[in-house]
């Protein structure tokens, strides 16, 4: 939870750059896979400015190490820097996530993952790593209970997909999402425990409930309105 409160306090860090967005740090990082705490304080810096890094950039690091395949004791320790957008991008997306498909959202957050897959026979076909699949899947699980509760939704997802591959295409992944729709059914509920405040949680709780009302009655003053502007944090992705 430590990281996605962090991220949720730079974006609403009243001093931070107005026109940046953590999520164009990348810009300013030449391996974003492979990111010391300098080069993030630095990308920050550029992206938000020098109060925003100077306050959160140590944080965000040290909160992201454990993704990290060098020790996180270690001053030269290294971090995958797109797991910090991922989490960026759910924090926003978790806010609009009665109103858009779970799959659309899962989607959106893994396009930042995408390789291109030497010798395919699509070229056109969007690809990526099993590995980031597993991680994209379970960025909101932030308890143990949690994480124990999504890796079993992948084990079956996983058994879904053609055996020994490392690489996933757009139509294995989609096929082994109808085969195990557990998967993103837990994704969708940890995203919205995780990305959202308790506020914006019961609100959107609150509005599910008077959806789900109208719809049982078939009225036709569906109030869809009133739930479209939730969606307006989305367009700073």
């Amino acid at each position: 939870m430590q990281r996605w409160e962090i991220v949720r306090s730079i974006i609403d860090f009243p001093n931070s750059r107005k026109g940046g967005s953590l999520a164009n740090i990348r810009n300013h990082i030449p391996d974003i896979t492979n990111v010391d705490i300098w080069t993030l304080n630095q990308a920050i810096c550029l992206e938000l400015g020098g109060e925003t890094a100077s306050r959160y950039g140590a944080r965000l690091h040290s909160a992201f190490r454990d993704d990290s395949t060098s020790s996180s004791f270690s001053k030269h320790a290294t971090i995958n820097a797109l797991h910090i957008i991922t989490v960026y991008r759910g924090s926003l997306l978790a806010q609009s996530i009665f109103y858009l498909e779970p799959k659309k959202i899962f989607l959106k957050l893994l396009q930042d993952y995408k390789i291109e897959c030497v010798g395919s026979d699509n070229g056109n076909e969007d690809t990526w790593l099993i590995s980031d699949i597993k991680y994209v899947l379970s960025v909101a699980a932030v308890s143990h209970q949690e994480e124990r509760s999504m890796k079993a939704c992948i084990e079956q997802l996983i058994e879904a997909l053609p055996s020994n591959e490392l690489v996933i295409s757009m139509f294995m992944l989609v096929n082994a999402l109808k085969l195990c729709p557990a998967a993103l059914q837990r994704f969708r509920t940890q995203l919205l425990l995780a990305g959202c405040t308790d506020d914006q949680r019961l609100h959107l709780l609150a509005c599910e409930e008077v959806s789900l009302s109208y719809q049982r009655l078939d009225d036709p003053c569906y109030p869809i309105n009133a739930l479209n502007t939730q969606q307006s944090h989305v367009s700073h992705i």
